[in-house]
């Protein structure tokens, strides 16, 4: 789990975001929006996810790691990989779910 800044353009962040230019790609965008307190339990994806932080402060664990992101930062989390949400304040996620055509559905 590597955190990034979205205020400069860093190529991890234009992979992200060129993934369905290239095609065969599915993309699911999912914006949750939560109250400081409210979190989401341990859980996986099947297809890599960028947590982006569009407003407010949270904590990710994952593993052994955990970190806060802020307002424009972004997590990049591999398939499978187990992790944990908490909302520190008012915040504004957005989860972007990219998989191959041949990857089971995004769900």
């Amino acid at each position: 789990m590597e955190k990034y800044s979205l205020q400069f353009r860093h190529a991890k962040v234009e992979s992200i975001l060129e993934r369905e230019k290239r095609g065969h790609v599915q993309t699911k965008f999912v914006q949750l929006s939560l109250l400081p307190g409210a979190s989401l339990p341990k859980h996986h994806a099947h297809a890599p996810v960028a947590v982006i932080l569009l407003s407010g402060r949270i904590r990710l664990e994952a593993g052994d790691k955990s970190m806060e992101l802020k307002e424009l930062e972004m997590v990049l989390m591999e398939p499978e990989e187990i992790h944990a949400l908490d909302a520190l304040e008012k915040s504004i996620v957005l989860l972007v779910v990219s998989q191959a055509d041949s990857a089971p559905p995004v769900e």
